[in-house]
């Protein structure tokens, strides 16, 4: 059924593409990160900055999501029959994940179609190397539509060319935009201060941001090794653990809650909760990466990770060699590693230059040159 609407909707893309490409418009594929702080909002805004007069044009999940059932129609129209329009007259387009409606199309040579993905490197396979079948087969040919796809660093290049299936001379190593702020002091304490403004009576406590990665068998059924409830009331007395649960599981999980647990899966604004995180628990997500520019400490809760590896999804690197001795297997092992937590459990800066070449706040300003200018 997918399929046959992806056909339907890059057949009126084609029909629009009778109209000519206007130089000054760029579309948007935010479909996976709407904060404020993600890539695409970073990379919106340093365009705007540079062009105030720049049309630019967003397609989103969020326009899926409207309870009101004429409003979702209306938007599920506008999506179908509008946003084909913004693809075949915009001569940039950003994205931040696969869209497959774009494996049926074919650009106009002039158009430069961006990859920010929505991480800087990655732990378990994904793409090119984790999915199969028509699916697996949808993604290349969408991949194959990117001109450029922006990566952190050289070390990514090998990686990326894997997952999406693309030539390396498509791959720029400029750094992402969603990175830049990590290397700006004064803005760091303003998310911060934003955070508390919102949430004073977080304000004297230390913050444990648990945050584990989808599993794609957690559609079906709830894991109780998720639930840390059983054991935080042995923390220390300041610390408090906020859940940060994947979107499609967030239902399942908003129950979890007493006075030490606080669950805020619908923030969407990730990189804040990263900055005001004194401790982070993870297991196989990317968002380690980011946070290990933080120099706090990283704790991963890998209480599945046999099943993980062999069952679910696999791991690009050798999971234990990748991350040493930061990893524990089961709630007991999580409890006594957070009660003894130090300095040792922060990622070294060898660690973080694998995937980090440049440690500026330039990424966003690198890029935008190689597309507008």
């Amino acid at each position: 059924m997918k399929r046959i609407l992806y056909i339907i909707y890059s057949s009126i893309f084609y029909l629009y593409s009778i109209f000519p490409l206007n130089k000054n418009k760029t579309t948007f594929i935010m479909t996976h990160d709407k904060s404020i702080n993600g890539n695409i909002m970073c990379m919106y805004k340093k365009v705007k900055k540079e062009q105030p007069n720049h049309i630019c044009k967003f397609i989103t999940k969020s326009q899926f999501n409207n309870v009101n059932k004429l409003k979702k129609i209306l938007e599920e129209l506008k999506f179908l029959f509008v946003t084909p329009y913004y693809l075949a007259t915009s001569k940039t387009i950003f994205l931040d994940n696969v869209f497959l409606p774009m494996s049926y199309f074919r650009f106009k040579s002039e158009v430069k179609v961006v990859q920010l993905w929505h991480g800087c490197n990655t732990l378990k396979k994904f793409g090119q190397l984790s999915t199969s079948g028509l699916l697996k087969k949808l993604e290349k040919k969408a991949n194959s539509k990117y001109t450029h796809i922006i990566v952190s660093s050289k070390n990514m290049i090998k990686l990326h060319k894997q997952v999406f299936g693309v030539d390396e001379k498509v791959i720029y190593p400029l750094g992402l935009p969603r990175m830049d702020i990590f290397f700006d002091e004064n803005k760091i304490e303003d998310e911060k201060n934003k955070f508390y403004e919102q949430f004073k009576y977080l304000g004297d406590k230390k913050i444990i941001l648990y945050a584990p990665t989808f599993r794609d068998n957690s559609l079906t059924s709830l894991d109780d090794n998720m639930d840390l409830s059983d054991i935080v009331n042995e923390f220390p007395d300041e610390y408090i653990i906020i859940n940060k649960f994947h979107p499609f599981v967030t239902n399942k999980y908003k129950d979890i809650t007493n006075n030490k647990i606080i669950d805020m899966s619908q923030y969407e604004d990730l990189t804040r909760l990263l900055f005001v995180a004194d401790v982070l628990v993870t297991d196989y997500s990317s968002i380690v990466f980011d946070y290990a520019l933080l120099n706090k400490p990283t704790i991963f809760y890998a209480y599945d990770k046999e099943e993980y590896e062999n069952k679910i999804r696999g791991f690009y690197y050798n999971y234990e060699e990748y991350l040493g001795k930061t990893i524990v297997y089961s709630k007991k092992e999580l409890l006594k590693r957070i009660i003894n937590i130090n300095n040792k459990d922060k990622c070294k800066k060898d660690f973080i230059s694998r995937y980090v070449d440049y440690n500026d706040s330039n990424s966003t300003k690198r890029i935008y040159n190689l597309i507008y200018c």
